[in-house]
């Protein structure tokens, strides 16, 4: 009777020891399956929140108003790229044209959470002021690793070049109440003036109007956004003056610029110069 007794109480234990090894499989993978599927949200939301600080830089290129793009960004309204992300959220400078947050929290009782990814480390953003205009402009997060272990770093460009988004040409021509170029030549009395209003430091300067001497106009150095450009012709015939103005809105493109802006003259004609009586 004994002798069964301790076989029954072997098998039990033995038992126990099984179940006790098929709980530790268990467990183990459910921690693994945890933790992939921790790092996964993490991967996500931190891609998420990336794609959001690189539209609040420069805008969301998929806004599309009356067929042209509507939003820049803190680009488009400052002139400039932030220094530091958390110009996104507070005004840096007091700056007239700052129109931010230019990206919100959901809870606002961490109104900066978004200059941390999903690891609790802070994104890498370079200082604009102090790269080359070539340089690439981007967010990155080292996803919980460091900055030397490239395979793990999660990027998204802002732009290839700095220039790209901070400095581009707008170029365009002129045409009177017909259609036609202005006549400017030797012997014209045709002249044009071009004044561009676009931010700069954060307002919008007051450019001294450029004289245009042909018939076309090209101005660099100019930010994306949405830009009002204003023109002033004159023409002359005989001893009489004739001044007509436009204005027009034009959008400029990351790299792309502005490159064929038409700027038309309601009711001014141009001409060459008459003989005077």
């Amino acid at each position: 009777m004994d002798l069964i007794r301790g076989a029954e109480k072997g098998v039990t234990l033995l038992e126990l020891l099984i179940v006790l090894m098929i709980i530790g499989i268990l467990v183990t993978a459910a921690v693994k399956t945890w933790d992939v599927s921790l790092q996964r949200s993490r991967f996500n939301s931190t891609l998420k929140e990336m794609d959001n600080l690189v539209w609040a830089i420069a805008g969301n290129p998929n806004l599309i108003t009356g067929g042209k793009r509507s939003d820049f960004g803190y680009v488009g309204d400052i002139g400039m790229l932030p220094i530091t992300l958390r110009d996104l959220y507070e005004n840096p400078g007091n700056f007239s044209q700052w129109r931010g947050p230019y990206i919100k929290q959901i809870f606002q009782e961490s109104p900066l959470g978004y200059m941390i990814d999903a690891w609790g480390d802070t994104y890498v953003y370079p200082n604009p002021m102090t790269i080359y205009d070539t340089s690439p402009v981007y967010v990155r997060s080292y996803a919980g690793g460091s900055s030397i272990i490239k395979e793990t770093w999660l990027t998204k460009s802002i732009a290839a070049k700095k220039r790209d988004i901070v400095s581009n040409i707008v170029a365009g021509n002129f045409y009177d109440a017909h259609g036609d170029p202005p006549g400017i030549s030797a012997g014209s009395l045709d002249s044009i003036y071009i004044k561009l209003y676009y931010p700069r430091l954060g307002k919008i300067d007051s450019f001294t109007p450029i004289r245009v001497d042909t018939s076309n106009f090209s101005i660099a150095g100019v930010p994306i956004g949405n830009h009002k450009i204003k023109a002033i012709g004159v023409h002359r015939t005989g001893t009489t003056r004739y001044v007509d103005s436009a204005e027009k809105y034009v959008c400029v493109y990351p790299r792309i610029g502005a490159s064929d802006v038409r700027i038309h003259f309601p009711a001014l004609l141009f001409g060459l110069k008459e003989t005077e009586p």
